[in-house]
């Protein structure tokens, strides 16, 4: 049951014969949510040519999986996806040097839907993919490294796989949490950019505004459709000799 479909039974004080447990599922959690913090390989998984924490780094607590040998395979439980909803797979990946380009894929059922060739990046990064055409089947998501014959050759981390529901409403993403001008003389001006991308669904419509007025948005207002991204001017115009702090504040 969820939180607004359970049924509760009162007994008497120290009435034990029928005492049992009653568990509550959240309807929003994820499908799948895998950090690989536990055993190895995780619970209902299957590893060929994968291992834990080898080298590489994780994305977010201690543990990753990695891999540097073609053809090696990392399964996950094969999961139930809902009708009529668009689920996305999500994962962190990077690769072990920058200076060795490893090759990724992704199987849905045995079909490809993402071939990630030469990636090179040595910080995580996310890749997002949609299970829409797979709405109320059964999918099977395997993770194939492609580059390497293991050994001490470099390889591919993995970390944070997730399958969870797409967002229907807009969602703002800034590039950055904060601007730093550095020095700027009185009487003079400097600009940096910021990107608000809409990571959601439908049209990011808002505006933006500052709490201080030597700071100043252009353009202020904006329209960013899902999956894209705007970019936004910030200008610093102090009008004293001093330090000036303020916050820009994005409404939508």
């Amino acid at each position: 049951t969820d939180a607004d479909n359970s049924e509760w039974v009162v007994y008497p004080q120290d009435y034990n014969a029928d005492l049992g447990a009653h568990t509550i599922v959240d309807p929003d959690a994820p499908l799948l949510s895998e950090g690989f913090e536990g055993t190895w390989p995780p619970e209902g998984w299957t590893s060929t040519g994968w291992d834990q924490s080898v080298y590489g780094g994780p994305n977010s607590g201690s543990n990753w999986a990695y891999s540097n040998l073609a053809g090696s395979e990392l399964v996950a439980p094969t999961l139930s996806l809902p009708a009529g909803n668009d689920m996305l797979l999500k994962f962190f990946h990077r690769v072990e040097s920058p200076f060795y380009p490893q090759d990724l894929t992704v199987l849905v059922n045995g079909v490809s839907v993402l071939d990630a060739v030469n990636l090179a990046n040595s910080s995580y990064e996310e890749a997002s993919i949609s299970l829409a055409s797979y709405a109320g089947t059964d999918v099977t998501i395997t993770f194939v490294a492609q580059t390497g014959t293991g050994g001490w050759d470099y390889g591919v981390c993995l970390d944070d796989v997730s399958v969870e529901a797409a967002p229907t409403n807009p969602v703002a993403e800034l590039s950055t949490d904060a601007l730093d001008f550095g020095i700027v003389q009185v009487g003079q001006s400097a600009s940096l950019d910021l990107t608000v991308s809409n990571t959601g669904a439908g049209t990011l419509t808002g505006s933006l505004t500052s709490d201080v007025t030597v700071f100043a948005a252009s353009p202020a207002d904006i329209s960013v459709a899902s999956g894209e991204s705007a970019v936004v001017t910030v200008t610093y115009t102090p009008s004293r000799d001093a330090d000036d702090v303020g916050g820009l504040t994005l409404t939508h």
